[in-house]
């Protein structure tokens, strides 16, 4: 029975070795290796579908480039300092918005 946690050598220079990607044992051969950077994984399925998660995790990070957790009372927060009289520079600083959000939410309502 072979181990799923570690790579077993069948002979010198061939390893077992598990897909990352789906889990599955295989034994990477040079001349069809797929890899998904610094790993190798078993099929091209496997390799496209390493590439597509690589690019969702991509757009994930640029639509959230400012690592903010919006706050539920953002809104009602960015109402009263602008009654309070703070400027809207700094509340766009603040909360990690544009000066014409901050506009939209005191004229209308939420912004996102």
């Amino acid at each position: 029975m072979v181990k799923k946690n570690r790579p077993q050598k069948i002979y010198n220079h061939l390893v077992d070795t598990i897909c990352p990607i789906c889990g599955k044992n295989f034994i990477p051969a040079a001349m069809h290796v797929y890899n998904d950077g610094n790993k190798a994984v078993c099929s091209y399925h496997c390799h496209l579908e390493a590439i597509r998660r690589k690019e969702a995790e991509k757009k994930k990070k640029k639509r959230n480039y400012r690592g903010s957790v919006i706050d539920p009372n953002r809104d009602d927060n960015i109402r009263r300092l602008a009654s309070e009289g703070v400027s809207l520079k700094e509340i766009a600083d603040k909360y990690s918005l544009g000066i014409a959000q901050i506009r939209r939410i005191l004229r209308d309502g939420s912004c996102m």
